[in-house]
């Protein structure tokens, strides 16, 4: 592993946990099921939680993308012999 392919792990890694941070939210409706985290006063709190089809999708995307980088610098910084 040359020092292009370890850059690449790291910022990779980086990239994937703000892909999976910034991941898009939802709270489902009434035909749903809702996520209720407590009461404030008369008003009920539910909670956010994380599209999981899309968080998925997003990181076989940033992975993907990941592997082909770090396979395409293999021989990167080899000298022919």
């Amino acid at each position: 592993m040359n020092i292009y392919q370890r850059i690449v792990l790291i910022v990779g890694a980086i990239i994937l946990i703000v892909v999976i941070w910034t991941c898009p939210k939802m709270i489902t409706g009434d035909m749903g099921h809702l996520y209720k985290v407590g009461m404030v006063g008369n008003t009920e709190m539910f909670a956010e939680i994380t599209e999981i089809n899309s968080a998925i999708a997003r990181s076989i995307g940033v992975i993907g993308a990941i592997l082909l980088t770090f396979f395409a610098l293999k021989d990167i910084g080899k000298k022919d012999k």
